[in-house]
């Protein structure tokens, strides 16, 4: 169950103010207009996430998300000016929405359903040089619990 390890991400991060900087809350229009720029919809676990926390770190460990409605002048961690980058500048689909990176230029992105949010979206890494994928979790709620239980623990 996804939303059920997105929960406990949740109450992790809220557990460790000390390891972690979110932008905090963001409302259901700025992520609206969020899914119009980016031309899809984003997947339950994600949204709540965006809902909850908008974008940061925990741990040393980044996640992409929605700051504010300024795409232009903007830079990480904010997901939809980076998606949008990386679609021009690497030829990203649209269908995914990048939400972290890693050291070695490869990505992490969300395979997004263009117009159903119901449904949860793989998480992949993605190699702008090759266009390669590979899937690293079923969903961003188990994805994001992985990546903070696991920086948490190499921190301590």
């Amino acid at each position: 169950m996804s939303i059920k390890e997105l929960e406990q991400a949740l109450s992790i991060i809220d557990d460790n103010p000390e390891d972690s900087f979110f932008v905090g809350v963001r409302g259901d229009d700025l992520i609206l207009e969020a899914e119009s720029i980016l031309e899809l919809k984003f997947p339950p676990t994600y949204k709540r996430f965006l809902k909850t926390l908008g974008a940061g770190n925990i741990a040393g460990q980044e996640f992409y998300g929605v700051i504010n409605n300024d795409i232009i002048d903007s830079t990480v961690p904010d997901g939809i000016w980076f998606t949008l980058s990386t679609r021009e500048e690497y030829g990203l689909p649209d269908d995914m929405i990048v939400i972290g990176s890693i050291d070695d230029g490869t990505y992490i992105v969300l395979n997004a359903h263009k117009d159903n949010s119901e449904l949860e979206a793989d998480v992949l890494e993605w190699h702008p040089e090759t266009e390669e994928e590979y899937l690293i979790a079923d969903d961003f709620g188990t994805y994001l619990l992985e990546k903070i239980t696991t920086s948490l623990e190499l921190n301590n």
